[in-house]
């Protein structure tokens, strides 16, 4: 029994310089110069994408923030239109590129006619979240 513990032991302290880089990622995220970095850094991410990948971002990203004493919560609303592929490929860079700063915790492919074109249009809405919890204050007694 002490044998597997040391072996489990070993294994987690193997991954400590993972977790210190992902938390290095996170503080400078959060320590840009202010709250809403996280935000003004998808922004620039998905307008640059669709850009590059003949999409549309068509509405300015919502933000709703809540604040705790432990916690700060950050709500982020894109929606963009494209074609499946590239409203596809865009999903996927922004987890693989912001995983561990903005979580997408709601996506929904919807479509709509333009009556002006006649042209049924394809458009991806994604919900992400960013998270923050506080530093605890050091009381000195």
């Amino acid at each position: 029994m002490g044998r597997e513990w040391k072996s489990e032991r070993k294994e987690k302290e193997k991954e400590i310089p993972l977790l210190q880089s992902q938390m290095a990622l996170l503080d400078k995220a959060y320590n840009s110069s202010d709250s809403s970095s996280i935000r003004d850094q998808l922004t620039a991410f998905i307008s640059d994408f669709a850009e590059q990948h003949d999409c549309v971002v068509t509405e300015i990203p919502e933000k709703a923030f809540y604040a705790s004493s432990q916690l700060n919560i950050q709500t982020n609303k894109f929606v963009v239109r494209g074609k499946y592929h590239q409203l596809l490929r865009l999903l996927d860079a922004v987890e693989s590129n912001y995983n561990y700063t903005a979580k997408v915790v709601s996506v929904k492919y919807y479509s709509l006619k333009d009556l002006q074109t006649k042209q049924t249009n394809l458009y991806l809405a994604m919900i992400t979240q960013s998270f923050r919890q506080h530093e605890p204050e050091n009381k000195t007694p």
